[in-house]
Parts: C-alpha cells; structure tokens; sequence
C-alpha cells in the first residue's frame, strides 16, 4: 500500500517497494487494493520483489514499516545503513502489518501510513 500511496503523492518521484520476505511475483493483498481503492488510488500492476543490494543502492531512502526492519536491513545490507528509517518516525509510531487481518486493519494501516507519509513529504 505504501508504495501506491507514495506514487499517488510524489508522481515526478520513482517509487518502488520490495519486501524483506516477500511473495514474489503476487500481487497485493485485496484488502490492501479496497483500502486504496476506497481513498482514490488505483495500484492495479503490481508484482512483490524481494530486497535487494542492487534496490537499495539504487534508492536515496528506504522506508520501512517497523523499527526492528530498520536493524534487520542494516544488518542484510550494512553499505545501505543512514538511508534506512521507519516510516512512521515522524509520528513516532510503527506500523502493523496487516497481513491475513480483517478489511478493518487495512484500513487502518492506511490511515497510518496517509499520516506517516505526509509526515515525510517535507523532507522529499
């Protein structure tokens, strides 16, 4: 979701996402397309990629959703570390993942992450 919803903010921006433990190849989750498709962005296209060295030297910043991620990548991939944050460090809160939840939690985590993304606007 946050990638969508990044792209929908920064539209002369390249976004792109990549999971830790990713499903390669799927698509997202249909609750996570409702809860987008219900605030007005469409993310239609979309294969999981797994994270990467060639990604993350490719990227200025790396948002992750969870401050334990924010070790977990430094340690996978140390030459990215300064560049590596929570997401919601400008609301000083993590955010869950909804995965295999109710529609309600994605919801809720895109509430979250709305707030958390305008947070970092500022600063791209």
């Amino acid at each position: 979701m946050a990638e969508a919803m990044m792209k929908s903010k920064l539209k002369e921006k390249e976004v792109r996402s990549a999971g830790i433990n990713a499903l390669v190849g799927h698509d997202i989750d249909s609750k996570a397309k409702e809860a987008l498709r219900k605030n007005g962005i469409d993310f239609s296209e979309h294969a999981a990629i797994k994270l990467n060295s060639n990604l993350l030297q490719w990227s200025d910043l790396v948002l992750v959703m969870e401050k334990e991620q924010v070790q977990q990548v430094g340690n996978l991939f140390p030459e990215s570390n300064g560049k590596i944050f929570a997401i919601g460090k400008w609301i000083g809160q993590e955010i869950p993942d909804p995965y295999k939840q109710t529609q309600r939690e994605f919801d809720y985590v895109y509430e979250l992450l709305a707030e958390s993304i305008n947070g970092w606007l500022p600063y791209l």
